[in-house]
């Protein structure tokens, strides 16, 4: 009996280096033990895309179609960009048949094309963000923007089949809104072979006891200026800033003229000098802003797979996840001298989390996850 066909639409996939691709290429490759895949989505230079995909040899289809840059800072261009490539994506899907569909978020429009031309299909939304409650609390213009995006999908909502999430906070906004709908909840998680590598690299581990590293995007939302303050006023400790982003170059100008010698900005770097700094770091240091009280970035899956001690500067859903966890410290937003008092104190721990990391690998590892979801989909659509 040949395979039933299951289609992902997203506006972001692998090559891409950002979590949201990474996270449905393994997707991707847990639905297709089961089913015939394809993969619609975009990219910048799609035949550069397709051959590195190739190298990869996945066991999926992907069709590419072409993305044009533009400015991310610009609010009204990206707006219109994102709808003419949501559209795009859609045109080019070919159905086949009585398909499951599934539509990634955050790219948000994706989802009404999907929902309004949908023809009997099971139809699965896989919520990544809750974009629209990010720009509740931006400006006049953010604001409106996210009061219509936000009846936008919810209106839409109303006609999918089943509605996945990516942690308890998002899962009891949607059953609050949607109380009849099936919703799944399907983490985020860190891949096997991911976790697997940083096990074999912290079995090697050289610490000074005195590296703080943060690891992820150094853009505006992220504030890093505080971790700045807190470098001046812990002279004897390094810290390390590793990525890229908006904010890089102001952070490094601010660092020079602080006098913080001490500081060390990378830039974008590879997966294997993370893993470096993994192995020589003695504290991991997460921060997320009060606006984006629903998210859980896929970097705390890492940092804790570490088994190092954990200092998380924020609240939502990212706290509620950290409080499963040994070794984390949770501080409100702003609170410096917290901040200080709980470096201190995680730079007393010797040795490694073991708790932490068999925690993540009995409950957090992506595989295992979206074979679970790759069941629950199977079961729904049986329903129907």
């Amino acid at each position: 009996m040949p395979k039933k066909t299951v289609i992902i639409a997203a506006t972001y996939f692998y090559p891409e280096q950002m979590a949201a691709a990474n996270r449905l290429y393994f997707l991707a490759q847990a639905l297709s033990s089961r089913y015939q895949v394809r993969v619609y989505t975009a990219a910048e230079d799609p035949a550069e895309a397709k051959r590195l995909l190739a190298a990869r040899a996945p066991g999926f289809s992907v069709h590419y179609v072409q993305k044009q840059t533009f400015s991310i800072s610009n609010f009204f261009q990206r707006f219109f960009r994102e709808i003419s490539l949501s559209k795009n994506i859609y045109a080019a899907t070919e159905f086949t048949g009585d398909d499951t569909v599934i539509v990634s978020a955050p790219s948000i429009f994706l989802i009404p094309f999907f929902v309004r031309k949908n023809r009997g299909r099971f139809l699965v939304i896989d919520i990544r963000d809750l974009v629209w409650e990010y720009l509740l609390q931006g400006n006049i213009i953010h604001k409106i923007s996210g009061y219509l995006f936000k009846r936008m999908v919810l209106h839409s909502l109303k006609r999918v089949n089943l509605i996945s999430v990516t942690n308890e906070s998002e899962h009891r906004y949607i059953t609050q809104r949607f109380p009849e709908k099936p919703v799944v909840l399907v983490h985020n998680g860190i891949d096997l072979s991911r976790f697997r590598r940083i096990q074999e690299r912290m079995q090697s581990r050289e610490s000074d006891g005195s590296t703080i590293a943060y690891i992820g995007n150094v853009g505006i939302p992220q504030n890093l200026e505080t971790l700045l303050r807190i470098a001046k006023s812990m002279p004897g400790s390094r810290f390390i800033i590793a990525g890229g982003g908006s904010d890089l170059r102001r952070l490094m100008r601010k660092a020079e003229e602080m006098g913080l010698s001490q500081v060390e900005f990378t830039g974008y770097i590879e997966w294997e000098q993370v893993l470096e700094i993994y192995r020589t770091s003695d504290i991991l240091y997460a921060k997320l802003d009060p606006s984006y009280m629903y998210a859980v970035p896929s970097k705390l899956y890492e940092y804790l797979s570490t088994g190092l001690p954990v200092v998380y500067e924020g609240g939502g859903a990212a706290a509620e996840l950290l409080k499963q966890f040994k070794r984390v410290a949770i501080v409100g937003n702003g609170e410096s001298r917290k901040l200080v008092q709980s470096f201190a104190q995680a730079g007393d721990y010797k040795g490694l989390s073991t708790e932490n990391i068999e925690h993540i690998y009995s409950s957090y590892i992506r595989d295992d996850i979206f074979i679970g979801f790759t069941d629950e989909v199977e079961e729904y659509r049986n329903r129907k």
